[in-house]
Order: C-alpha cells, then sequence, then structure tokens
C-alpha cells in the first residue's frame, strides 16, 4: 500500500466513523487481526478527531467486553464475521475492509485536534482484577516523534518490521512513528509471527533493516538457524519491553553488525522515553531521557540517592499520559498533582555519566515476552473462581524463560476447574502453567503471605511430580493450553499451534519439574511430543 493509498482509505474509515455518529473526542474500540486494512484503520480513528481503543481480537471474550465496557466504546472497527457475535453485539460496528460500509470520498477532513486530545487508550495488566487504560493524548505522541528522531539513527530507505500486536504500545512505534520517518513498514500477520523460522522468512520477504523486539522473542529467534542467518541482515535492531541480559546481547552480537539499541518506558510515559545505543564494553542501560522527559531518583527518604545507590524512578515531563480512563484515585497516586512526576515503581541507580541502570521492581509487577504482569490481578481474577477463598502467583524463572504459577485453597479445590474458569477472562500469557491446592497459605512472622515460601511449595510440588512421565505431561499441559486433544506423534510444537510465548513458558516449567536446562532451538526443533519427552529423559539427572 502507497502513501497515497493509505491517506485514501484513512480518510473513507474517518468520514464513514463521522457518518455513524463518532463525535471527537470519543474514544472507537479497534478490534482487527494484524493485515493491510489495520493501520488506515487507526489513523482513520485519528483523522475525525476521535480516540481508538486497540483490542487484540483473539483475547478472551470476557476480557474484551470488559475493556469495551471499562472504555464506553459504542463504536467499534471490526470484521463482519466478528461483528455479530458477544461481545460486540449491541454496539454499532463499520468493517473497514469492506467497500460497502465505507464513504466513498476520500478527501482529507479539515478537523482541528489540540495537543491536549486523547490520542488513544491503551490497557495494561491492572491490580484489582481488571485491566486498566491508560489514556495518551497528541501531544504526548508528538514528543515522542520528535525524540525519537533524535536518540535513534535510522539508517536510510529503512524497512521496519511490525511484529508486535496492536493491544502492545510498541505498535506505534513499529508502524506511525517510522511512517513519519518516511520508513517503508512491513507489518507482520499471525501467520508471519507463528515461529522462527516464518518471521525468518518475513523478514527476508521484505528486506527488513529495522526491527524491534522484546529480548525473550530475540532469545526465541536465536534458537533457530535460519532465523540466526536473517538477523545479519538488518542493520539496526531496537530492544525493549524486558530487561536486557548481558550474554543475550553477548550472542547477538555474534551474528550482526547492526546498531543495537536498548530502549525504555513505561506505557504510562508513552511507549519509549529513552534509548541506548550499546557497545560490548560499557555497562547496559537505558541511556539519557529524550528532550522534554527527565529521569528522577527517589530514595526510602524521599530525596535523591547517592551516585550508584538504588531509589525508585519516576519520570516527568511532555512524555506523561493524561491518567488512568475513569479512575482519579489511582491517577492522583502513580502521577502526582501540581508537578506531574509518574512513579514507574521500577528501581534504577544513576552512573558517573548521568545513564541509569534498571535493577528490579519495588512492586509485584513482573514482565512476560515484554507484557506488563500484575500478579495481583491473576490472583483476583484465580480468587473470583467459586470454591477458592484465597489465591497467590508468583514467577517460575527456568533458564532464559519464566512462567507463572499459583497456589489456592482451600486443598479440596479442582485446580482444573479453576484453570479453565480463568482462561476465561484472561489472556495465556497471563495464565499460570502450575496450579497448586492447599489447605492453608504459608505466612510470614508479620502474618503476610509468604511468597517466598509458596514458591519454594510450589517447586517442591513440582519437583515430586517429576516422576510424572513427560510424554504424559507434556500431552497434558499442551492439550489444556489448546483446549483439545493432542498428537504426541507426527506433530512438532510449532505445527499444534504453540506460539512462541508457551514455547518459552514450556521450557522453564520443564527445567522447574525435572531439572533439565533446554535450549529454545531444542523445544523447536523437536519433531513431535514424543521425541521431546525422550530428550527431557535423557537429560533427566540420575
Amino acid at each position: 500500500m502507497s502513501a497515497s493509498e493509505l491517506d485514501l482509505h484513512a480518510n473513507r474509515v474517518a468520514r464513514s466513523l463521522l457518518d455513524c455518529g463518532v463525535h471527537p473526542g470519543e474514544l472507537v474500540a479497534v478490534a482487527l487481526a494484524r493485515d493491510i486494512t489495520l493501520i488506515p484503520a487507526l489513523l482513520g480513528v485519528l483523522k475525525c478527531g476521535a480516540a481508538y481503543v486497540p483490542i487484540d481480537p483473539n483475547l478472551p471474550t470476557a476480557r474484551i467486553e470488559s475493556m469495551l465496557d471499562d472504555s464506553g466504546a459504542r463504536y467499534v472497527l471490526v470484521d463482519h464475521i466478528r461483528a455479530h457475535a458477544n461481545p460486540y453485539v449491541g454496539r454499532v460496528c463499520l468493517d473497514p475492509a469492506s467497500p460497502d460500509d465505507l464513504n466513498p470520498d476520500g478527501r482529507r477532513l479539515n478537523l482541528g485536534v489540540r495537543g491536549t486530545d486523547a490520542a488513544y487508550v491503551i490497557y495494561t495488566s491492572g491490580t484489582t482484577g481488571r485491566p486498566k487504560g491508560v489514556v495518551v493524548e497528541h501531544r504526548n505522541v508528538d514528543n515522542l516523534v520528535r525524540g525519537w528522531a533524535a536518540a535513534i539513527a535510522f539508517p536510510s530507505f529503512a524497512t521496519m518490521s511490525s511484529l508486535a500486536t496492536v493491544a502492545f504500545d510498541i505498535f506505534l512505534a513499529e508502524t506511525i512513528l517510522p511512517m513519519i520517518y518516511g520508513m517503508r513498514i512491513a507489518l507482520a500477520t499471525d501467520a508471519d509471527v507463528a515461529s522462527p523460522a516464518s518471521i525468518s522468512g518475513f523478514l527476508a520477504r521484505h528486506g527488513v533493516t529495522v526491527m524491534q523486539v522484546t529480548p525473550s522473542r530475540l532469545s526465541w529467534l536465536l534458537a533457530d538457524q535460519s532465523a540466526r542467518a536473517q538477523l545479519g541482515a538488518v542493520e539496526t535492531i531496537i530492544v525493549g519491553g524486558e530487561g536486557f541480559p548481558r550474554p543475550l546481547l553477548a550472542e547477538t552480537r555474534r551474528l550482526t553488525n547492526a546498531a543495537i539499541y536498548n530502549v525504555y518506558g513505561p506505557t504510562e510515559a508513552t511507549v519509549w522515553t529513552s534509548a541506548k545505543l550499546l557497545s560490548d564494553d560499557a555497562p547496559i542501560t537505558i541511556g539519557l531521557p529524550i528532550p522534554d522527559v527527565t529521569y528522577h531518583l527517589i530514595s526510602d527518604l524521599g530525596v535523591e540517592p547517592s551516585l550508584g545507590e538504588l531509589g525508585e524512578l519516576c519520570i516527568s515531563g511532555e512524555a506523561l499520559a493524561r491518567g488512568y480512563l475513569g479512575d482519579p484515585i489511582r491517577t492522583r497516586d502513580r502521577f502526582g498533582t501540581g508537578q506531574r512526576c509518574y512513579r514507574t515503581g521500577d528501581l534504577a541507580r544513576r552512573l558517573a555519566n548521568g545513564e541509569l541502570q534498571i535493577a528490579g521492581r519495588l512492586d509485584e509487577q513482573i514482565k512476560i515476552d515484554g507484557y506488563r504482569v500484575e500478579l495481583s490481578e491473576v490472583e483476583t481474577v484465580l480468587a473470583a473462581v467459586p470454591g477458592v477463598s484465597a489465591a497467590i502467583i508468583v514467577p517460575l524463572d527456568g533458564g532464559r524463560s519464566r512462567t507463572l504459577a499459583g497456589m489456592v485453597t482451600p486443598a479440596s479445590v479442582d485446580t482444573e476447574a479453576v484453570w479453565a474458569q480463568a482462561a476465561q477472562r484472561l489472556p495465556r500469557y497471563m495464565m499460570p502453567s502450575t496450579l497448586v491446592a492447599v489447605a492453608t497459605l504459608p505466612l510470614s512472622p508479620a502474618g503476610k503471605v509468604d511468597r517466598r515460601a509458596v514458591e519454594t511449595l510450589i517447586r517442591e510440588h513440582v519437583g515430586a511430580a517429576s516422576e510424572y512421565d513427560p510424554l504424559e505431561y507434556l500431552s497434558a499441559t499442551i492439550a489444556r493450553w489448546l483446549g483439545e486433544p493432542v498428537t504426541v506423534d507426527g506433530a512438532s510444537l510449532l505445527d499444534l499451534g504453540v506460539g512462541s510465548l508457551n514455547t518459552a513458558r514450556l521450557t522453564a516449567e520443564i527445567a522447574c519439574r525435572y531439572k533439565v536446562s533446554l535450549e529454545l532451538s531444542e523445544a523447536i526443533g523437536a519433531e513431535s511430543l514424543r521425541e521431546l519427552a525422550d530428550l527431557i529423559r535423557r537429560r533427566r539427572p540420575d
């Protein structure tokens, strides 16, 4: 699609939304698959003066409904098939891929948009058991556009890949931003991102020279020989969304001469607020903030810590979002009042050169494949299942990968039933791989749930279950994830439909359960579950 064709299509979407009754400032949900229609749909919402609410159509119905209800979105851009099913029934639906749905007039609209008008509302994991909407304004996006141009030296005539889902805020940095810089965008479909080999083919077909990727996905790509070879053709690699381990940087360096940037920024500060060009011998930092953004470190005493000491990273300036949709109390708590400053919850230290180095979290928020996960949200959903009196979730690390595990009370709870009901409300990356039912949760001397003791007990439970035959374990686990029986012969994990994130989670749980360290390439390369089970058996310690 050329720039003129994109503009024409977006103008038709904008006029069609106005025809339907959309008013400037209104929120319009966009629940489309990743295809050529998605970008003009988003731009069309902005062109008519409205703000878009990006929704991954593959999320559980209950979660989509929660976001639609919370945002109050009366209008949805969605394909005709989904429009006639829940949760879209009862809302005004428009299919931007259908010529019959669109106004034929492709002329530009002359609607004024203020910097303080909302551009989009994006939902992230929330601590209350429901996702929370972050309202980002046009001035915030404008600051990002200007800041990124100064922070990253994009190659001339570049083609940038877009691998993220529209519901992940880095999608903006993979599409609208690079187009403003005159770059060509290669938008990946769901099939294009299904495996490292498919991503490799996608990068090759479109001549991608710039890519943005989470460390988890980069590690996944490095597990595939074809993807490793293709990365050598990429000139700029932008890595963010999670901590960037030095061994991963070193491994990437061995394969490519690309410029590698480590980027940082929370959703509440509009995607990214800094970018650091990494070198082999210097510490991995997040660098310095982009123009009109300031980083502050605050100690427990409320003052700036000494050089090299830890403090909470707080952000002020033009990047700060308006706040949380319909939640002024939480907005005041996280952004403050008067001189606004967003408390990220990230721990960091300032180095002698002024750059910051991230060193962990203050709270129970974690990242899985770049997605923010509030453990308390998962716990709230589990505790809401009938029969469950309490729930606690902990992360389990296994090698390069991470998974979630949970403990629920009482001991009589059917954990399979709890898992099935929670799966109706939570996206797959937030679902625990293991659930253990116990009579009571372990408590600390202060009377609070002892998360370290929970993790120890879960690891003991997982270890005790290691006698469970690996083939039975693999087939049962994957059948639960996919919601249907699976064959153990003649089909690899990718053939069965186990995506990148679940493959990584599976290797993490195998490491915890069987004390077996598997590379992602080994899990992906196994031609059947039986072959993978045999590999686990051979690697198990005596």
